[in-house]
């Protein structure tokens, strides 16, 4: 064990520039922390008892005209979910209806709206847009756009009613659309069969309307 020794005067000169530090640290931190409650506290100093009292009234307008409209916005996004579904109950109606309708049309719907108020969302919505022929057997084709806004490219599946309706998709090459009489070749199926495309939905003229 090693022992350091000092002269006696050394040791109080270390002393004393030990305790100098300790007093100048503390000297500082205190200032920092008075000049921080000095400022917290002379926020509001220059303000009377009636220049207070309106401050808080503005804030309390403040904090009530910010809850009426989170109050306002909830109600307008409650209005808009509602909406939102009765479309989409209507639209799926409408689409069943094409499906098990004996009297609806053989039609797709538009996606662009010209035929139609609305128009659907073609590129999250399947509709039945034809069908396949092939031998004694026809399948019914079920198509929506692959990427938003581009009716060129589709996915594409179909049922098989003898095994339990069960979906089965298809690809066509680079996914581009079907038209009347292009030839689509389905493994499941064992074979290929040729496609009809439905014409899409229009208006009809009535000339006892006008």
């Amino acid at each position: 064990m090693t022992n350091i020794c000092f002269k006696q005067e050394t040791f109080y000169g270390y002393l004393f520039i030990l305790l100098c530090l300790v007093i100048y640290l503390s000297y500082i931190t205190l200032a920092s922390n008075g000049y921080r409650r000095k400022e917290h506290l002379d926020l509001y100093s220059s303000l009377n008892n009636k220049d207070l009292i309106d401050k808080i009234k503005n804030l309390q307008n403040e904090l009530y005209n910010i809850k009426l409209k989170e109050q306002t916005c909830q109600s307008n996004l409650v209005n808009a979910q509602k909406n939102l579904n009765e479309i989409n109950v209507s639209e799926r109606s409408r689409f069943l209806s094409k499906i098990y309708d004996p009297l609806h049309p053989p039609e797709n719907i538009y996606p662009g709206g010209t035929f139609t108020s609305r128009g659907y969302d073609s590129y999250q919505q399947y509709q039945m847009t034809g069908y396949l022929s092939g031998g004694e057997k026809i399948f019914p084709v079920f198509s929506r756009d692959k990427y938003p806004g581009r009716s060129d490219k589709q996915e594409y599946y179909t049922i098989d009613e003898s095994r339990g309706r069960v979906k089965i998709p298809f690809v066509t090459k680079n996914y581009n659309e079907l038209f009347d009489g292009d030839t689509v070749t389905i493994p499941e199926f064992g074979g290929t069969f040729t496609f009809k495309k439905y014409e899409n939905e229009g208006l009809r003229y009535d000339p006892n309307r006008f």
